[in-house]
């Protein structure tokens, strides 16, 4: 096991701005409006969803014959869930899941590789 800045989220409640929640929160949403907004206390959603992209050609490249198990934090996984689907698409498949945010514990689940990532699950909680 390792752990890679690649998979971190894209805004830093602790960060060195330290802001209010409310301030937090609205530059949260604004990242959820504009994908290309650079919050004080991160990197934008494009980039958050480049980094994981990068990061899972990166680990199937090493490990082709995978399954390759990933944890990481559902604001990335959302941000790279836009890429691949398209916002307007991905709020059909998950009604409010931009709003509202993955599930905690949830699990997405890719299969393909280099850049060719299917969709399989989206924020599933397979053990309730």
């Amino acid at each position: 096991m390792s752990i890679d800045d690649r998979l971190s989220e894209r805004m830093n409640w602790e960060g060195p701005t330290k802001e209010s929640a409310e301030a937090f929160l609205a530059e949260w949403q604004r990242t959820v409006v504009d994908r290309e907004y650079v919050p004080a206390s991160g990197d934008s959603s494009k980039a958050a969803a480049a980094r994981l992209g990068q990061f899972l050609d990166d680990a199937d490249r090493r490990l082709p014959d995978g399954p390759i198990a990933v944890v990481t934090h559902g604001g990335v996984t959302i941000d790279l869930l836009h890429d691949l689907m398209g916002d307007e698409r991905l709020d059909s498949a998950v009604p409010g899941l931009l709003g509202r945010g993955m599930p905690p514990g949830g699990l997405t689940i890719l299969a393909g590789s280099h850049g060719t990532w299917r969709i399989l699950g989206i924020g599933e909680r397979r053990w309730e």
